[in-house]
């Protein structure tokens, strides 16, 4: 761990991104190695590269002609190495790690190297340099503190995961990583949509809250959608922050428990607040104190086209 003793934590974000020009969020991330000011990040970005197809000919040539072959660590488990050594080199006590991995295929690679460097971290051991130990790893030092991680964040851009809905995608998250992540969060980007899960959690592992986006709109505005979702986390650039969250919704509906009956009430609230505009019952689903959905409604600054968003937020026992 460093030795520097910071004036104030800092949040450690770390990128694992295999999407080379897909999302461009990561640009608008301030860290204090390359900006001047209060800034208590420090940003590290590691991209997969792209498969070599001729290295994988030569390769199977050589299967071919009878060339034996040392087995080699997988990509994602280098990745992980060089994201555990900068965490270890930059961490202080009280700083924040957050992990993000970012996707234009399939979210195993980048889940796999996100969840060997969490357990790394917790762990506080580099993983393994061979890959015949990779099944038995399972670090673990009594006499060292791990680092514990805040936040992760996977993010599916394009074809990845079409079949699977991005609540289904961040329940399958909520399992694979431990309870002591607070933050759990998944997006997709989609030809014509963004959707996004947003998911809270106690330090029992319990869930606090969850909150759901569905977001209409091409390409152009991912990069909007990826900032606003995560700008509670982490320091942007403030020029590229958008704002349309914290204005009045177009309108609102809240349902909260009756707790004679057990039933969830709805009642929805217009946005000049004249009052109830509807009333309605609905089962209870598990664990569910209240639940809000928001509509906003906004012109793009730069397109000057018309923008919506709807926000389902769910607060549980």
């Amino acid at each position: 761990m460093s030795l520097r003793h910071a004036e104030e934590p800092n949040n450690i974000v770390v990128l694992l991104q295999d999407n080379l020009g897909l999302s461009y969020f990561w640009k608008y991330i301030v860290s204090k190695e390359d900006d001047e000011g209060p800034i208590h990040q420090i940003f590290h970005l590691l991209q997969f590269n792209p498969v070599n197809q001729r290295e994988r000919l030569v390769k199977r040539l050589g299967r071919r002609v009878g060339i034996q072959q040392q087995p080699e660590l997988p990509n994602y488990v280098t990745e992980a190495a060089k994201a555990y050594e900068y965490v270890r080199k930059n961490y202080n006590e009280g700083d924040s790690v957050m992990l993000l991995a970012d996707t234009d295929a399939s979210t195993g690679v980048v889940v796999a190297a996100a969840e060997l460097l969490v357990k790394c971290l917790l762990g506080n051991k580099a993983p393994p340099n061979r890959p015949e130990d990779l099944p038995h790893f399972e670090p673990h030092d009594a006499g060292r503190k791990g680092i514990a991680v805040k936040c992760i964040i996977i993010g599916v851009t394009g074809f990845g995961c079409q079949d699977q809905h991005v609540t289904a995608l961040n329940e399958t998250m909520l399992v694979k990583f431990p309870a002591s992540i607070e933050y759990v969060v998944c997006w997709k980007c989609e030809d014509q949509s963004f959707s996004s899960c947003f998911t809270v959690r106690e330090p029992t592992g319990d869930i606090k809250t969850k909150e759901v986006c569905l977001c209409p709109g091409d390409c152009s505005q991912w990069c909007n959608f990826q900032i606003c979702l995560t700008k509670r986390l982490m320091q942007y650039m403030p020029e590229y922050i958008p704002t349309w969250d914290e204005g009045e919704p177009t309108w609102v509906q809240k349902c909260e428990v009756d707790y004679s009956s057990g039933d969830m009430v709805w009642s929805g609230h217009p946005r000049n607040g004249e009052g109830v505009r509807s009333r309605a019952r609905g089962e209870r689903p598990v664990g569910v104190q209240s639940i809000e959905l928001k509509k906003y409604e906004w012109e793009d600054d730069d397109s000057g086209r018309a923008r919506a968003c709807l926000v389902w937020k769910s607060h549980y026992d």
